[in-house]
């Protein structure tokens, strides 16, 4: 069975460590992760299914992800299986330890999980539109095969001042509707997976 690979673009921060001990936790072993460091050179733990890269200085985590993403597509360990799913982590939060294993069974072109926010509560909320800011994350994979078909990228956040209230462009969403708009097969999963900046 193919291996899911995490992107995890950092800047260094100390809650990196629990990010990825969410990882080593996982119940199903068939996970990598490429840990990108945004200007700086990731601190992780032994586990070879860590792969550290150090990138230039983007200041962004979409373009970072971006990096991680053709790390996870080009470089396989000799002897391993390969990666077929492609989901992503912020070094500030962690996922549960049935992640890697739900995400197997399913067999979509993107899952979207459900998430745990500190001030938000739990996202998506269902009676809520799904894909719009504020009421989805990056607590999603995506099929690797689906975003090299379709050259899939995501683009650099910023704020759009144009807007009264200083409205965020959201690079998670606008990825997603990338995905909607190649007919990717959206797949809204209901169990709680990820948790933005547990204490």
């Amino acid at each position: 069975m193919a291996h899911v690979a995490f992107i995890v673009p950092t800047l260094g921060r100390p809650s990196l460590r629990k990010a990825l001990a969410s990882l080593e936790s996982q119940s199903d072993p068939g996970w990598l992760a490429h840990v990108v460091g945004d200007g700086v050179r990731p601190q992780v733990p032994g586990d070879p299914r860590f792969w550290t890269w150090e990138a230039r200085p983007t200041k962004s985590a979409g373009l970072t992800r971006n990096l991680g993403m053709g790390f996870a597509s080009a470089a396989t360990p000799e002897g391993e299986l390969p990666v077929e799913w492609l989901a992503f982590l912020d070094d500030d939060d962690t996922v549960t330890p049935n992640y890697v294993q739900l995400l197997r069974r399913e067999h979509a072109d993107v899952v979207i999980f459900r998430m745990l926010h500190p001030q938000l509560g739990v996202l998506p909320d269902p009676t809520e539109p799904q894909l719009c800011w504020g009421q989805v994350g990056i607590s999603f994979a995506v099929r690797r095969a689906f975003v090299q078909e379709h050259h899939l990228r995501f683009e650099r956040e910023y704020v759009y001042a144009g807007h009264p209230a200083h409205t965020p462009f959201n690079e998670d969403i606008d990825f997603l509707r990338k995905c909607q708009a190649h007919g990717a097969r959206v797949l809204l999963h209901p169990e709680i997976t990820y948790y933005v900046r547990p204490e």
